[in-house]
């Protein structure tokens, strides 16, 4: 199973989500882990804190020419 790393506003997060990454508050401390399994209630509070983005793991779907095609365009901007 292939994943790839989406950031993310908080609010189109949905519970059962993986963290990539950890997350920090203002003052340098983590908050949650990387591979944190997300749940509602995190959510809520993350959104209270004023986060303003989270990096989860989603599954990848796209075939190798999809992809290759995407890397393209975006070295190209």
């Amino acid at each position: 199973m292939k994943t790839r790393i989406v950031c993310l506003a908080p609010g189109r997060v949905a519970p059962g989500m993986t963290l990539a990454a950890s997350i920090t508050g203002h003052d340098g401390h983590t908050l949650l882990a990387s591979g944190t399994v997300l749940d509602s209630e995190m959510l809520d509070r993350l959104i209270r804190r004023g986060v303003e983005s989270i990096s989860v793991l989603m599954l990848d779907t796209r075939d190798e020419e999809t992809i290759a095609i995407e890397l393209l365009a975006a070295e190209s901007r």
